[in-house]
C-alpha cells in the first residue's frame, strides 16, 4: 500500500503474491478481489459526524455499491468473488472509495482464462 502524507483515504486491491510477475491488478475468474483501506485521523475532526466508507464499482454490465462502518481503528475491508455468475465479465473495473467528499480511485481487471476449453456437443 502506497502512502501518501495528504491523502485521507489509503484504499488499496490486494496484490496477489503469484501473479506479481504478471500484473497486480489483473485477476481471473475464481479469484478474490480485496478492497481494504485506513482513514485519516484529520477526517475525524473535519467532518462532525461519522460517515460511511462508499465504495463503487464499475465495469462491463457490472454496477455495485457498498457502505461500511470503519473499524474502530480506522480500517474498512470487503472482498468480491470474481464468478460470472455473479455478473462479472472479462474488462475493465474501476473502484470508487469516498468517505464524505473524499474520493480514491482504484482500478482492476479481468483478464481471460488461458487453457480453458470447451467442447459442445
Amino acid at each position: 500500500m502506497k502512502y501518501l502524507e495528504d491523502v485521507l483515504i489509503r484504499p488499496v486491491i490486494s496484490e496477489k503474491s503469484y501473479d506479481r510477475l504478471e500484473d497486480n491488478n489483473a485477476y481471473t475468474f475464481g479469484d478474490t478481489v480485496n478492497i481494504s483501506g485506513t482513514l485519516s485521523d484529520t477526517l475525524l475532526t473535519k467532518n462532525s459526524t461519522p460517515e460511511i466508507v462508499k465504495i463503487k464499482i464499475q465495469g462491463p454490465s457490472y454496477y455495485k455499491n457498498l457502505a461500511l462502518f470503519p473499524d474502530r481503528d480506522l480500517n474498512f475491508s470487503t472482498s468480491l468473488k470474481l464468478q460470472q455468475a455473479l455478473g462479472f465479465k472479462e474488462g475493465n473495473y474501476s473502484v470508487i472509495v469516498s468517505y464524505g467528499d473524499n474520493i480514491e480511485n482504484l482500478s482492476f481487471y479481468i483478464k481471460p482464462q488461458i487453457g480453458k476449453t470447451w467442447k459442445l456437443f
